[in-house]
């Protein structure tokens, strides 16, 4: 049964509530970023993650994490994945902040919409607050699940690996991370370059894609997301490049807009 919407008790701080003054404590950075947040549980309790996707205003990943957390709930997975994200951006003095995760129940709680009951979640929903504070300007809105999918990635990579993973803009300066099941063919005499590949999009035509990605056009991947690409298109094809192996020659990546029909055939550069 979905939790009733109820008023926050006295004293409580939603995100959608503070003042300007209270969210003015940071200079705006530049224009606005987008944190990606994802949490999930095998067994709710069980074994745990957390997922973090930043990307600039520009569309651009410029973090990707994904963190393990021993046995916890989906619940608590998903506050730990936006404390994770949060802590992120305000690392990087980012000012203006939207923040996308595909929980109802936090999203609401964090608007303020719904209490906040769980003795264990109480905590976690005050150190969100506490970090939502140091930024100009902060939004919390609800996402389908399939607009999550990159941070949704993060998670299931960290509960494989049973620790801490990152994504390709959070390797190093201009390096993609390679997936976990990486290996070179044999007899394959150039390795396959995860940092550089380029992505070309098969879509007929630009009515029907509804981020307007470029008919027929290449994206290149070099460490970074290409300025310009829609931000699932984009979600969509580094999802598929961590889920490859090296040796794949012939990847088909989708869009992870809802009803897109954009494809792209990603090609690796050798080195």
């Amino acid at each position: 049964m979905s939790p009733q919407p109820k008023p926050q008790g006295a004293g409580a701080h939603p995100a959608g509530g503070m003042s300007p003054r209270a969210r003015s404590s940071k200079a705006d950075s530049g224009g606005l970023c987008t944190l990606f947040t994802d949490g999930g549980s095998r067994g709710n309790p069980g074994p745990a993650a957390a997922g973090v996707v930043l990307t600039d205003s520009a569309g651009r990943v410029v973090h990707a994490s994904g963190h393990f957390l021993g046995r916890a709930t989906n619940n608590i997975a998903e506050y730990r994945g936006l404390i994770f994200g949060l802590q992120e951006a305000a690392r990087r003095r980012i000012g203006r902040l939207k923040v996308c995760s595909d929980s109802e129940l936090m999203v609401e709680q964090l608007n303020g919409r719904y209490r906040v009951k769980n003795e264990h979640l109480r905590p976690l929903y005050s150190q969100a607050l506490e970090l939502i504070q140091q930024f100009e300007q902060v939004s919390i809105e609800h996402i389908r699940r399939e607009g999550n999918t990159l941070a949704d990635d993060m998670v299931n990579r960290a509960l494989n690996a049973r620790g801490e993973v990152l994504g390709p803009a959070a390797t190093s300066p201009g390096a993609a991370s390679a997936p976990d099941n990486a290996s070179t063919p044999a007899g394959q005499s150039a390795a396959v370059s995860m940092d550089k590949f380029t992505a070309h999009c098969t879509v007929e035509s630009d009515d029907q894609c509804p981020g307007v990605v470029s008919a027929g056009g290449d994206w290149p991947f070099e460490g970074t997301v290409p300025a310009g690409l829609c931000q699932y298109a984009a979600a969509g094809i580094v999802q598929a490049i961590l889920r490859a192996p090296t040796s794949s020659a012939d990847i088909t990546a989708a869009c992870a807009r809802p009803g897109c029909p954009a494809r792209f055939q990603i090609r690796f550069a050798r080195t």
